[in-house]
């Protein structure tokens, strides 16, 4: 299986330096604070990283670096990332809550773990001219922490949905492949096979990002009761209804 560019992905750092995340600073830059969103960003990336995306670029493309959006639209982390390597790039920057944003209300920050596969984000255009001016151009997705990825993975696929060509997707922390791998995909779909669960795991691989898949495989590892697992068929199944209803009302917008 041939990975795309955007599954590959780029991180600064492959896991969360919570010696960051618990200072001021972060803080400040989730509030809008754009000085200490920039502090975070020098402090993390590295000009290795950099060129590693660098690599990932046709850099005779016209190039967009876009921010995945927050539901707070507060977050300028994303922010201070994407304006950085679109200067190193020579590429635009757009941030992405001025063009697309999630309907839901509920930062994504305030779900636990555990239920952000189930924490599906449907996304509404706020700009479609703007969200135009993306077509025909290499876009570059821009997160700031991969935590089971869903964010930008729900992202990725609503913008891909119409076309526009992601190149790749870069971040400060976490894991930055999106797209599960076969090896977890066999391992989900005998995990559901021994507990009776009578949903494909390959379904569910079209819309999870690796890690809500991690997150799933945990979740029946620690579900000891058939109750439990009855209640897990009942979220997947609502949650693959849930995602192909979105694509349906993507398009209608």
């Amino acid at each position: 299986m041939q990975l795309t560019e955007f599954e590959k992905g780029v991180s600064a750092s492959p896991v969360v330096k919570y010696n960051i995340v618990k200072q001021t600073d972060w803080d400040a830059a989730k509030s809008r604070d754009r000085n200490a969103a920039e502090r975070i960003v020098n402090a993390i990336r590295t000009d290795e990283k950099t060129a590693q995306v660098g690599k990932m670029l046709d850099l005779s493309h016209k190039m967009v670096f876009i921010t995945v959006p927050s539901t707070t639209r507060l977050n300028k982390v994303p922010n201070a990332l994407g304006v950085k390597l679109a200067r190193h790039f020579s590429g635009a920057f757009i941030d992405g809550a001025e063009v697309i944003r999630p309907k839901s209300t509920i930062a994504m920050k305030s779900v636990s773990k555990e239920e952000r596969p189930f924490s599906f984000r449907h996304y509404s255009i706020v700009n479609m001219g703007k969200f135009n001016s993306l077509n025909g151009k290499d876009i570059i997705v821009v997160e700031d922490i991969f935590s089971t990825g869903s964010s930008a993975y729900q992202f990725i696929q609503t913008i891909r949905s119409y076309g526009i060509n992601v190149r790749t997707v870069v971040g400060l922390m976490g894991n930055p492949r999106l797209d599960p791998p076969p090896q977890l995909v066999s391992k989900l779909q005998k995990m559901l096979k021994n507990v009776d669960i009578p949903i494909k795991a390959k379904e569910l691989a079209g819309v999870l990002a690796a890690g809500e898949i991690e997150v799933i495989i945990d979740y029946i590892n620690n579900t000891e009761e058939r109750n439990g697992k009855d209640t897990l068929a009942g979220k997947l199944q609502w949650l693959l209804n849930e995602r192909a209803l979105a694509n349906v009302e993507g398009h209608s917008v």
